[in-house]
């Protein structure tokens, strides 16, 4: 400033100019620094032209020391504290004033600069000034400026006054050289993380961050002796941690915390000249951060322990007011807690860990820095604990937080962007991992492939050794092979197989080398996951596409997954019984494989059985781990074919128990459903093995177990929480909250046979975990699947209904095909019937699809004319297939017509057993010979054989016609009943003008066992249209208005049933009632339904019925009711009737719908073969009086 005082004074004002700078100059202050600011402005411009541009300059200088810390404010030497406030806790720009003071600052700065008259002797402290001021507005972004060209301008004005040499020797006691380089590194380190923020090119962002490390380096080097170095190296540390992040370079977090670690030692010296300074705590914070890093990815012991140490400093620091600061002390709480519950094992840390992450999640600003940090760790401790426990919750929640991640990502972008940071890869990746689970759960390939969209681009940009590699690329093979599954493209199966193969091989390559990942570190390598998936996929590949030497690598890779070293105390992908029974079924392939060649295989052979015996002694103790059921039906399908058939019995037994357990805690009626239908088929082939060696009874068992289980999911219409809220109300809110997000859940469908490929990529893609949640809902609902009935009490519920046996009948693909016959006096028998075996040329599904075609188009005469065609060829391959079965029941000598209840499995449900023909002419049928009856399962008999008949006095209840649609025919046999057996019956739907109501489902409920009338209908009567649709629970009765009473509707009304009420008689005139549409052992119609909800017998249709012969038929079943015959017998009665071709109308049927009952047509089987009864078929419906 002494240059104006060497000037002539050409104006007495600049003597004033002169005497403020002394003042500011000798005394500092905010006051003496605006005079003289003020004083400059009123006189820069007058006087000689060198005169004006030490007055710019020094205005200049003057106005950018005022926006400066308070202890900055001197032309002196400042103190070290208040220079260090320039990189620390100031706010320059903290209002408009300081902002306008940089502004003119930089504006007088450049015009003293630009003036040639300025002396030469000033320029490099100009230069420095201005270059300190752009260095300035470049790190604090100010609007409307650019930052990068500010920045680049700042380094070449520094570099030319370091260049000069004429700079101060200090600054507060700092070489200059090492101050300006300090202000370089933060500046750039600031713009870098700000480009990141704005999606500037990455390349371009880390070029900055080099900047930034070379300028820290260079001033660490420069301040190596001096109080201020510690804070340099501990800036250069923070860097190299973003450095870490955005380059995935994980190694650099050592370096990072060994930097800050180091710096925080010297500032712990009581005689630092940092100790106990604001700067202190923002170390130790950082630190603290980079500790966590640091030990996620090391684990290591020492690590955490001062990790641990290093929380508790931070925690004395006063608790700040401010959410955001908060928010970040929430997060590094909850990485503490993670790390620690890793560590020790604890779930009680692990739930605090997540507690403390969420409040981090939900308190810190989309635009911290740290925010994806929080959202991402968050969302992969869930979406790791729902792989590894279970929990919907979990996965859902780790859906929402990683879907909020992205969209705070979109909405930070400019246009296009490259490839992000560490945790922007995290939020991504994981993020579309979820998304393709969520996608293969709920069956959408559309969802699987817009994820997998947003992964191919986020996988080829990712270098080798990126820590989030491994995860992206299993997430892109997972979804590559879910899409190929779903729409059935095996080339894509191939594709996604290649990709987890490979980084199976990589992971494998890791563990050959030993450089195991810490267990932190495991969530993200997740090598025995990789082994485990790649080698799973690999073997399902190899077999798809028969390739030895595929299947023999795809088995090193799971046996590798089960290695010691990953086990010990590494997070584990799926259970360990998972793991052993993929090994088993890889073996037991490449064993049939062998054995095709020709050449010995018994070593797979044992060592998957001991594979699969390890895995059922893991699960043991474990009720409710979705794992078991698979492990027990494999054992027991191994043991039976080494002829082990006790074993096999026993595994087989305990495996529908499994079932019955994953049954129960499935969230919806769909998912149990689907899960019980794979119970099917062991049923009939555990049957199938036990009557191979004569155990009737542990046939029957097994028939029960597996018909049972399919009968308690279709008939239970209500969700998880719903079923437990009155009994264990806690367990309810728990799945309550499970559930409230989650995809459905159902498990692994191939839509055919099953084969070991279709096991293997099933487990790939659906790999649910135990979880204590489950277990304790099991315990809870274990005795809601019942266990078999006995033999004997089969028996008595037959002798309650006056029934002299029941017959399972079945066919298994291993060639098991006949019935098995439960008598009334408890004895047991099997009778082959080979004719099951073969349905001759397509006969049944010849059926099957014709009967389709008339639902589509029942005014189709051509259709119906093939249906009827089909009907014909069954029935008369029933009647050979049922001859020998036929044969032992006439040889009983039984008094009277025998009386059977059939329980047919599988398709052979479909069959109609009692218009079977005996005779080549078709006038002899089942009928003639027996009483047939039909039961889903010999449970329902007994549930039905315990309730009581109707009350003499209850009423008769018909609905006729409620929609309105043309029944003419049933109308009129409506009239007749009610005119001549039923006259004060209560009567809905049409006519209007008589009818007690319109027939609404409310209406027609109220007269059931659960609806609110007393006493119930001892005769409902329906007139209506039916529909057997998917979802069986669907399927509905037509009502008044077109109302649908749906089978489920029907089911919950079942639960209000009080026991011991009575139950009546059901007709069900309406095409389908009681047909199942797709799942034949599902066996739930709107005819099963109303027996579940307490009617004691039920007659359906099991096809498309037409008005006329149906109307025929009815009218004569009531008139032999009203002659005191039992409702089988009187349904047998009519049929038979139909099939006379010499038939007599009853005197009371109207006289219109007598002059038709001499149609030839009628005593086609299509007419009338389609009614069956359920339930029980005795005793007789009690007569009303009769007027006449």
């Amino acid at each position: 400033m002494g240059g104006f005082a060497e000037q002539d004074d050409p104006d007495a004002g600049w003597g004033a100019v002169h005497a403020s700078l002394n003042r500011y100059a000798e005394q500092g202050g905010a006051a003496n620094l605006a005079a003289a600011i003020d004083a400059l402005r009123g006189h820069a411009e007058p006087g000689g032209e060198e005169h004006g541009a030490l007055a710019n300059l020094t205005l200049g200088i003057l106005l950018l020391l005022r926006i400066m810390p308070e202890g900055m404010m001197t032309l002196g030497e400042p103190d070290a504290a208040s220079a260090l406030r320039l990189f620390s806790d100031w706010t320059p720009l903290k209002d408009d004033a300081a902002r306008g003071d940089l502004k003119e600052g930089i504006f007088r700065l450049r015009r003293g600069l630009d003036d040639d008259h300025l002396p030469a002797g000033a320029r490099p402290l100009g230069r420095m000034c201005l270059g300190t001021a752009l260095m300035l507005r470049a790190g604090l972004g100010m609007e409307g400026t650019d930052a990068s060209a500010d920045f680049g301008q700042a380094l070449s004005l520094i570099r030319e006054a370091q260049s000069a040499g004429s700079l101060p020797d200090s600054i507060a006691g700092i070489r200059p050289h090492g101050l300006l380089q300090t202000l370089t590194g933060l500046t750039a380190g600031k713009l870098a993380a700000d480009e990141r923020e704005r999606g500037i090119d990455p390349a371009i962002v880390r070029a900055r961050l080099e900047t930034s490390l070379d300028a820290l380096g260079k001033a660490q080097a420069e301040l190596a002796d001096h109080a201020f170095g510690a804070f340099v190296a501990s800036e250069l540390g923070a860097t190299l941690a973003q450095r870490a992040v955005i380059t995935g370079q994980v190694n650099d977090l050592d370096k990072a915390w060994k930097q800050v670690s180091d710096a925080l030692a010297e500032m712990d010296r009581s005689d630092h000249l940092l100790h106990g300074h604001p700067v202190h705590d923002d170390v130790l914070r950082t630190l603290a951060g980079l500790a966590v890093s640091n030990a996620a990815y090391t684990f290591e012991p020492a690590r955490i322990d001062e990790l641990v140490e290093l929380s508790a400093r931070v925690r004395k620091r006063t608790v700040s007011s401010d959410p955001r600061v908060k928010a970040r002390d929430d997060f590094l709480a909850g990485m503490i807690w993670m790390l620690r519950s890793l560590r020790d094992g604890s779930r009680a840390d692990e739930s605090v860990a997540i507690e403390h992450l969420r409040k981090a999640a939900e308190g810190i600003h989309p635009d911290d820095d740290l925010a994806l940090s929080v959202v991402g760790v968050l969302g992969a401790l869930l979406f790791d604990r729902h792989g590894r426990k279970g929990g919907f919750d979990d996965a859902a929640a780790a859906g929402l937080y990683f879907e909020t991640a992205a969209r705070v990502l979109r909405e930070r972008e400019d246009g296009e962007r490259g490839l992000g940071s560490l945790e922007e890869v995290a939020v991504l990746g994981l993020g579309t991992y979820v998304r393709v689970v969520r996608g293969w759960r709920v069956r959408d390939a559309d969802l699987v492939e817009a994820a997998l969209a947003d992964l191919r681009p986020l996988a080829a940009g990712l270098p080798d050794d990126h820590a989030w590699r491994a995860v992206v690329r299993t997430a892109l093979g997972i979804g590559t092979i879910a899409r190929a599954v779903l729409r059935r493209e095996s080339e894509g199966i191939g594709v996604g197989a290649g990709i987890l193969a490979e980084e199976a091989e990589r992971a494998a390559a890791g563990v050959s080398e030993g450089s195991m990942p810490g267990r932190m570190a495991a969530l993200v390598a997740d090598t025995a996951g990789r082994l485990m998936r790649g080698g799973g996929a690999l073997a399902a590949w190899a077999i798809i596409s028969d390739d030895g030497p595929r299947l023999d690598r795809a088995i090193e890779l799971i046996e590798l997954s089960l290695d010691e070293r990953l086990a010990a105390g590494h997070p584990a992908p799926a259970t360990p019984a998972r793991l052993h029974w993929a090994l088993a079924v890889a073996r037991l392939v490449r064993r049939d494989r062998l054995r095709g060649l020709g050449q010995d295989a018994q070593d797979d052979l044992w060592s998957a059985l001991a594979s699969l015996e390890r895995a059922r002694e893991l699960t043991d103790g474990h009720p409710g781990d979705p794992a078991r059921a698979a492990v027990l039906q494999r054992l027991a399908r191994l043991y039976r074919e080494i002829g082990d058939t006790d074993r096999a019995t026993d595994a087989g037994m305990a495996a529908m128990r499994a079932h019955g357990q994953d049954v129960l805690v499935q969230s919806d009626p769909e998912s149990a459903l689907t899960v019980a239908r794979g119970a099917a088929p062991l049923a009939r082939a555990m049957a199938a093995w036990c009557l191979a060696v004569g155990r009737h009874e542990d046939a029957v068992a097994a028939l029960e177990l597996g018909r049972g289980l399919v009968l308690h999911v279709a008939t239970e219409t209500r969700t998880l929480p719903e079923v437990l809220k009155p009994i264990r109300p806690d367990l309810a809110e728990r799945w309550q909250v499970e559930l409230a997000s989650a995809p459905s859940t159902a498990a692994w469908e191939n839509n055919g046979e099953e084969t070991p490929a279709t096991e293997l990529l099933g487990e790939l893609l659906q790999s649910e975990p135990p979880n204590d949640l489950r277990s304790q809902t099991v315990e809870v609902l274990n005795d809601q699947v019942r266990t078999a009935p006995s033999i004997e009490s089969i028996a008595r519920a037959l002798r309650l209904v006056d029934t002299d046996a029941l017959a399972y009948l079945i066919r298994d693909p291993d060639g098991t095909a006949g019935a098995l016959v439960i008598r009334a006096t408890g004895t047991t028998s099997w009778v082959p019937l080979p004719a099951l075996k073969d349905d001759g040329a397509g006969t049944l599904a010849e059926f099957v699809s014709a009967a389709d075609a008339v639902r589509m188009a029942t005014a189709d005469d051509a259709a119906v004319a093939r249906r009827d065609a089909a009907i014909g060829a069954l029935c008369g391959w029933a009647g050979a297939a049922f001859r020998p079965l036929l044969d032992e029941v006439l040889g009983w000598g039984l008094a009277g017509t025998p009386r059977l209840t059939l329980v047919p499995y599988g398709d052979l449900g479909l069959v109609p057993w009692h218009a079977a023909t005996l005779g080549a002419d078709g006038r002899r049928v089942v009928l003639h010979e027996a009483v047939i009856t039909y039961a889903v399962s010999a449970r329902q008999l007994i549930d039905v054989a315990g309730r009581r008949g109707p009350d003499p006095d209850a009423p008769r209840v018909f609905v006729a016609n409620p929609s309105g649609d043309h029944f003419f025919w049933n109308a009129r046999a409506v009239g007749g009943l009610v005119k001549h057996y039923y006259p004060s019956a209560v009567r809905y739907g049409r006519p209007r003008g008589t009818a007690d109501g319109a027939g609404t489902p409310d209406e027609v409920l109220s007269w059931l066992p659960g609806g609110t009338r007393s006493p119930v209908a001892s005769v409902l009567h329906f007139g209506c249209h039916a529909a057997a649709i998917q979802p069986a629970a669907r399927s509905y009765l037509e009502l008044a208005g077109g109302k649908r009473l749906e089978v489920r509707r029907i089911l919950h009304l079942a639960r209000n049933r009080r026991p011991g009420k009575p139950g009546g008689l059901i007709i069900l005139c309406a095409c389908s009632s009681d047909h199942a549409r797709q799942d034949y052992d599902e066996a739930l119609t709107p005819a099963t339904a109303l027996l579940e909800s307490g009617a004691a017998t039920v007659i359906g249709a099991r096809w498309e019925v037409f008005d006329r012969p149906t109307a025929l038929l009815i009218f004569t079943f009531h008139h032999h009711l009203h002659e005191g015959h039992a409702p089988a017998e009187a349904l047998r009665l009519a049929q038979l009737w139909m099939l006379d071709r010499q038939r007599r109308p009853p005197p009371t049927m109207p006289p219109m719908l007598a002059d038709e009952s001499a149609s030839d047509d009628l005593a086609n089987p299509a007419t009338w073969g389609a009614f069956v009864l359920l339930g029980a078929p005795s005793p007789a419906i009690p007569e009303e009086h009769d007027p006449r």
